[in-house]
């Protein structure tokens, strides 16, 4: 499927989530390998769903969405 994505990707991944890292390195590589714009950004001392608790930001989601406004102006400004 990373051959028929379109436009470039963020991918996060905390740290200490069960997933394994290995499934978003792999997709970040196929992308790549397919030509594709593709940044992940591994989150220390996050868990999966690491950045809304309790309905309210987490500190790692307050970086994550940082990360994600410069990413969005640094490929669509």
């Amino acid at each position: 499927r990373a051959a028929t994505a379109t436009g470039p990707v963020l991918l996060f991944h905390g740290d200490i989530d069960p997933m394994p890292l290995s499934q978003s390195t792999g997709l970040a590589d196929a992308l790549r390998a397919a030509g594709h714009d593709a940044d992940l950004e591994v989150m220390p001392g996050a868990n999966h769903g690491f950045d809304i608790k309790n309905g309210k930001l987490t500190p790692v989601g307050r970086l994550s969405g940082r990360r994600v406004l410069r990413w969005l102006e640094e490929h669509f400004a």
